[in-house]
């Protein structure tokens, strides 16, 4: 587990099967993350199945994910990979031992670092 400092207030730690909804809101976060996009509502976006690949049945096996906390212990992002089979592939599909990842931050805590030290941990 990775500690934040003064200037970075966050620990990083495992991801856990229990952390899928919010890998969710991250997934989201990181698909729409543009603020000129038209963001659909959590339930909507989650129901595309090219989207909820990313999380659906989380932790099965190559599932592998970080989640930064702030000082309260309340999630300020996500950093997960997982394996896809060549039949059934995701958006950055290369091969079957090589996994894809997602990377998300909640909007008021990007550009000081957590995406990064995510990205290092993972």
């Amino acid at each position: 587990m990775q500690r934040g400092n003064e200037r970075f207030p966050w620990k990083i730690r495992p991801g856990r099967a229990t952390d899928a909804p919010f890998l969710g809101r991250m997934l989201v976060e990181a698909a729409f993350w543009r603020a000129a996009q038209i963001r659909p509502p959590l339930e909507k976006a989650l129901a595309d199945p090219h989207l909820r690949r990313y999380i659906a049945g989380w932790g099965r096996p190559g599932d592998a994910a970080v989640v930064a906390q702030n000082r309260a212990g309340r999630p300020a992002g996500a950093a997960w990979y997982r394996l896809f089979k060549e039949e059934a592939p995701g958006y950055g599909f290369i091969d079957a031992a090589t996994p894809e990842l997602s990377i998300g931050v909640l909007p008021e805590w990007r550009g000081v670092g957590v995406g990064r030290a995510l990205l290092a941990a993972l």
